[in-house]
């Protein structure tokens, strides 16, 4: 896999979710949450991260991106991983970024509106 990813090029999606059935029943295990990036040209999830909370996704996306080869690549995600620091990772191993914005974070929301705004 590590092979195969050095050569794979596109977008990469970094999207975190819990797995189904994980929790509860007669064993009462934690919930298992796992962080993936999917290659969407390949079709094929390239690397899992495990997390204890779906709040430790924010953690979790910069070690994920440790271990993409990332030159090249377009990298995009859901608001959980729009920290100020991922698009600084990703551009500093040589890949783009793609992230979404919410109202959350009212200056630079502002900013993008007048900037698409503006004939």
């Amino acid at each position: 896999m590590q092979e195969f990813s050095q050569h794979s090029a596109g977008v990469v999606v970094i999207e975190g979710k819990t797995l189904r059935r994980s929790c509860g029943g007669a064993n009462a295990k934690p919930v298992v949450n796992m962080v993936s990036a999917w290659s969407c040209e390949e079709r094929l999830v390239l690397r899992q991260i495990p997390t204890r909370e779906k709040s430790n996704e924010m953690t979790a996306v910069p070690r994920l991106l440790r271990r993409l080869n990332l030159p090249g690549r377009t990298v995009t995600g859901d608001a959980m991983g729009c920290q100020r620091e991922t698009p600084e990772q990703i551009v500093n191993r040589g890949g783009h970024y793609s992230q979404s914005l919410k109202g959350n974070q009212p200056a630079m929301f502002g900013d993008v509106e007048r900037y698409l705004t503006d004939p």
